[in-house]
């Protein structure tokens, strides 16, 4: 299947559901979790949350899986970094990857002043209302204690 701007708006406002809150995983020096996203517009969505205890950036992304050129993130938040968007301007930390385009996928990035400040759990539930996804559960840090980064 094609993307272009057209299906990932319908994408983006479709009522979808994680019906599990992904748990966390730890893939060496950051943690991953990760959950399928039911929807009823024939989709295949993936949504991700990484962190990094030890820089403490982190990224919540719903992707489309088997779509061309492959996985494609549609949206995206970020908190801990800038980005360098292709026109060669900043964003600023946090920001969001709310612009999808055919020529530039979600690399282009704005500034999200509203989310300085906020817990990886609170822009989780920040993000998955801006995606329409419903959930149960909250998202649960993991435990770092001990753990070598």
């Amino acid at each position: 299947m094609d993307l272009d701007e057209s299906t990932v708006g319908v994408i983006l406002q479709a009522p979808k559901a994680l019906t599990t809150v992904p748990s966390f995983e730890p893939k060496g020096a950051y943690f991953k979790a990760r959950g399928e996203v039911a929807n009823s517009v024939g989709f295949d969505l993936a949504l991700e949350v990484t962190w990094s205890p030890k820089t403490g950036k982190a990224s919540l992304c719903l992707f489309a899986r088997r779509v061309k050129p492959g996985w494609s993130r549609l949206y995206g938040i970020d908190l801990g970094d800038d980005h360098h968007n292709p026109d060669c301007n900043n964003t600023g930390d946090p920001h969001r990857h709310n612009r999808w385009s055919v020529t530039y996928g979600d690399r282009f990035g704005s500034g999200a002043p509203d989310l300085k400040g906020k817990s990886v759990p609170e822009a989780f539930d920040i993000f998955v209302s801006e995606c329409n996804i419903s959930v149960r559960g909250a998202l649960t840090m993991p435990s770092v204690q001990g753990t070598l980064f």
